[in-house]
Order: C-alpha cells, then structure tokens, then sequence
C-alpha cells in the first residue's frame, strides 16, 4: 500500500504508527499488549524536507511508549529528531516546521478550537487520563525551540485546528482517512 501510494503522489509517503498499530486492540498495560510487528517493516524517517511544498516534517513515534491507549515522547526520540533535523536541513533553514505524530498534546476544547464537528458531551472525549500525549508542556515546549509552527496529529478521529499562540504552534487534528467510527473522511 505504501509503495502504491507513493506511485500515486509522486513522493515518499510519511507514515506516522498509532497506538492501534503497536498495541493489542490499541492497548498497553506495561508490556502487556505490545505488538509492534505491525510496523517493524516500515522505513522511518524522522525528518523528511520537502522542497516542493518548502516544509520540513519532524517524525514523531508517540505510540512507541505510554500505557493504555496514551502516548508518550522519550527526551531521547526528541533529541535524535532534532539531531536529524539540524543534519538535513542547511538547505531548508527556510522551510515551515511541521511536527507529525498520533496523540493530540492539547485536549480538544470547544471554545479553543475550531470543530468541523461539535464535540459530544461525555464519552470518550473526557477521558484524556488514558487518551492524550504524556508530559504534552515538554513536548510543546520542545517544539518552540524549534521553531515548529504545525502539529499535526490524529487519534480522535475528530478534525481540529487550534490556531497557534506567540509560545505555541498551531495544532491540526487531521481526522481520519479511512472513515474510523463512521467519522467524516478527511
């Protein structure tokens, strides 16, 4: 599928793992749970420059490590990132920043962000203590070192923009691809 998908839009494609892909039904109770033969053949990058779109896309693994269906971002998978970024990029010292990873670092508000769709009260919108990003400030704080303006994320399924602040990028959750949960495709 990646090969067939990279034919289609003439570039490599960036994959980013989500809990689903290396957890058993999505789940992980220390190391109960883990699968990760699902995305042990995939080509990681951990920053890839486009030259076309003039952005430089910083790679995140953040279903690697966390329990439950959380994420989680060692300071050694931020550190070999931006190693890799500063390796790569000379010719992109230019380019947008833009950081891919699957869990959301903010939860989703109804009054900081805008919804394509309107939150559901209750649910699993409310259970951010087995859903978000561990220790989100670092890794937003991370991404304001370097100058990262986007993070883009998936997980809930639910597209969001939550414009960026003077100390904070923007934050896009980009839906879903495949129609999950019979959420609209985007």
């Amino acid at each position: 599928f990646r090969r067939w998908l990279s034919t289609q839009v003439g570039k490599d494609v960036i994959v980013v793992p989500g809990n689903h892909d290396q957890r058993w039904r999505g789940n992980r109770l220390g190391f109960l749970g883990d699968n990760k033969s699902a995305v042990a053949d995939l080509a990681w990058q951990r920053a890839v420059a486009d030259d076309d779109l003039m952005c430089s896309f910083l790679c995140l693994d953040s279903s690697r490590d966390g329990s439950s269906a959380r994420g989680k971002l060692s300071q050694a998978q931020l550190d070999d990132v931006a190693n890799e970024l500063c390796a790569r990029e000379p010719a992109a010292k230019s380019y947008r920043r833009v950081a891919v990873l699957h869990h959301h670092p903010r939860s989703y508000s109804q009054h900081e962000d805008l919804l394509v769709q309107p939150l559901v009260e209750g649910g699993l919108l409310d259970q951010e203590s087995l859903l978000g990003l561990v220790d989100a400030e670092r890794f937003l704080a991370w991404c304001s070192r370097l100058e990262i303006s986007v993070v883009l994320h998936g997980h809930k399924h639910l597209q969001r923009l939550r414009p960026g602040r003077a100390s904070e990028p923007a934050i896009v959750g980009c839906g879903t691809s495949l129609g999950a949960e019979n959420k609209p495709l985007s």
